[in-house]
């Protein structure tokens, strides 16, 4: 990795408006506002075993600078795509993300087990829902007298996930919450990453590896779930405290099994995630077997699922999507 110094007065030199910059190294990057006219610092790998520059004229020597050009984009604070006919935005960072979304290339078959789940007036549960991938194509599907109950700690991905709710015209019909989901309900620690948001967590160390700590409210489903209107599907991606959610929602799926109603779980096991949690796949395995239900692991390349056993769950590496059902 070699890291090269432009200073804003070399810019235009080098046809560059503004370099992709660290948003932690600047405070106006997330009030959407222009770098500060300071010195810029841009990262980039050299793929040359020697770098591609003569001491004491690195700018203008043209390896270097087309691949300065490469990284260099417009200052734009957020980006905006098309899914399933809806609007999604988000910051620039999940760009890649956005991309794959709007492609049908983000786990195309978990997607449509779950659209498959859906009917009208259910209510469904979103626990971590990012920009609201999940919650839009809940709402999407469970019509006008559906709900879905959306959570998502992460406050840049808060303002989002509300404004894509707002842009789509389901803002009656979705519930945005800033709140963690955990076991109880209290202040907890939150690690918020700004270059990974999808990794950020009460975990720590997942992700790019720039997450800030912050204290964020948590609550447990037990205490949000109305006994009257029970969740049909549910969905997790807590990265690492899945655990945690269920032990939350504990009386929920007792009552769910108790009555025979029709339930679906989506949950991803992260074997790394659950690890830096004092957990494991088997441990979480054995949770969702504990409240009975049947879990069966997403294969997005064969568009199959898996039984999946205590035991064969400790041979899981990769990170993996649940659909667990009665």
């Amino acid at each position: 990795m070699v890291t090269a110094i432009v200073s804003l007065q070399e810019l235009p030199r080098l046809g560059i408006s503004y370099l992709s910059i660290l948003p932690q190294k600047n405070s106006n990057y997330r009030q959407g506002l222009p770098p500060r006219k300071s010195t810029i610092v841009a990262y980039f790998s050299a793929h040359y075993h020697n770098p591609p520059f003569a001491k004491g004229e690195p700018l203008m020597i043209p390896a270097l600078k087309r691949t300065l050009k490469r990284l260099s984009r417009p200052f734009r604070p957020a980006k905006t795509v098309m899914f399933e006919g809806m609007v999604m935005r988000g910051a620039i960072e999940d760009y890649g993300f956005l991309k794959a979304l709007a492609r049908g290339q983000r786990e195309p078959y978990t997607v449509a087990l779950f659209k498959e789940q859906l009917r009208a007036d259910d209510l469904v549960i979103d626990v971590g829902a990012h920009l609201g991938h999940f919650s839009l194509l809940a709402a999407q599907g469970i019509g006008q007298g559906g709900r879905v109950i959306a959570f998502e700690p992460h406050p840049r991905n808060y303002q989002y996930l509300q404004e894509n709710s707002l842009k789509n015209g389901f803002a009656e019909r979705i519930s945005v919450l800033p709140y963690l989901v955990s076991s109880e309900r209290r202040e907890l620690t939150f690690y918020v990453d700004d270059f990974q948001s999808d990794c950020s967590s009460i975990v720590p160390g997942a992700g790019s590896g720039t997450a800030r700590r912050t204290t964020v409210q948590a609550v447990h489903l037990d205490s949000v779930i109305n006994p009257s209107r029970l969740p049909a599907v549910v969905k997790i991606d807590v990265e690492g405290a899945e655990l945690q959610v269920l032990k939350g929602m504990a009386a929920t799926l007792e009552l769910l099994k108790k009555g025979n109603h029709r339930f679906t779980m989506f949950i991803e096991c992260n074997p790394e995630a659950l690890s830096r949690s004092g957990a494991s796949a088997v441990q979480l395995v054995e949770a969702l077997h504990g409240f009975g239900l049947r879990v069966d692991r997403i294969n997005e390349d064969l568009r199959t699922v898996m039984p999946v056993s205590a035991a064969s769950a400790s041979a899981l590496t990769g990170c993996d999507n649940f659909i667990c059902r009665w």
